[in-house]
């Protein structure tokens, strides 16, 4: 019975190290890909877009003032903003089967709007509204930019083989708040039945801390495992952006502290019921 109890306890350890590097990649992987590696090649897009648009129209060009310019525009709140709910669109897009429509031609209006500024105090000239209307409207007319981003999405997700709209599937229900949930029930129900096997007010508290020492060491090495594979795949691509997997180690660290600070509690009140059965 003892053995039986002790395997059981294994696997429910196993379990939990399993559950526990699980909400690592559910809390942090998408801050990784979506708001960090898409959005800088999104917004990286989006300020060549920007300055191509003006450049013809500003006094002294200067390729270095450009470059300029795209740094502070690719820093862009605002723009991080409006990307953001694109990639999030975009996802839902293709993962679905109902059609969004999008207006992007108002959020270019907006981005430039918000960045005009910087043109402004870079090649000292004033650009009005009214200039930023009508040179939108003069790109929309030869491109119809609604069109041309709708017409891309479905042509995109006609294009999707079933791996990999299953991948997207995968990465859509990784990062959802539902899963993050059942995550954390997953995790408090396991921990209950530990601590019920092991018929002790404390000692789940030892077991909790090891499964989360344990289990944020293996996702920080997995996560420089995955930063590594990924900048190498993305070096052939181009060399201005690589994967920043800080917001990985960021959450594989607090549960390493969590499972720190837990093991000291332990330690602490073990030393206490020891002393009182003395």
């Amino acid at each position: 019975m003892k053995i039986i109890k002790k395997i059981l306890q294994g696997l429910l350890s196993v379990v939990l190290c399993i559950l526990l590097i699980g909400l690592v990649f559910s809390i942090s992987f998408k801050m990784v890909l979506s708001n960090q590696l898409l959005t800088k090649i999104v917004s990286g897009k989006i300020s060549d877009t920007t300055t191509e648009i003006f450049k013809d129209n500003l006094k002294n060009y200067d390729a270095e003032k450009i470059d300029s310019i795209k740094e502070e525009v690719e820093q862009n709140e605002k723009i991080n903003e409006i990307v953001t709910k694109y990639i999030d669109d975009t996802f839902n897009y293709l993962t679905n089967e109902e059609e969004k429509d999008i207006n992007f031609k108002d959020d270019i209006k907006t981005i430039i709007e918000e960045n005009k500024n910087i043109l402004e105090d870079k090649f000292n000239v004033e650009i009005n509204n009214e200039d930023i209307n009508k040179i939108i409207d003069e790109v929309d007319n030869d491109v119809n930019l609604n069109k041309y981003y709708n017409d891309s999405l479905k042509k995109t997700k006609s294009s999707l083989t079933k791996e990999q709209k299953t991948a997207l599937k995968i990465y859509k229900t990784l990062v959802s708040k539902e899963f993050k949930i059942y995550l954390v029930i997953g995790i408090i129900v396991l921990t209950v039945l530990i601590a019920l096997l092991q018929k002790s007010l404390y000692k789940w508290i030892k077991t909790l801390s090891i499964a989360c020492i344990v289990s944020s060491l293996i996702s920080a090495l997995i996560s420089i495992c995955l930063g590594v594979i990924l900048n190498a795949v993305i070096e052939n691509i181009t060399t201005n952006i690589t994967m920043n997997i800080i917001p990985l180690l960021v959450t594989s660290s607090v549960i390493l502290i969590i499972g720190i600070i837990s093991l000291i509690i332990y330690i602490i009140i073990s030393k206490r019921v020891k002393k009182k059965v003395q």
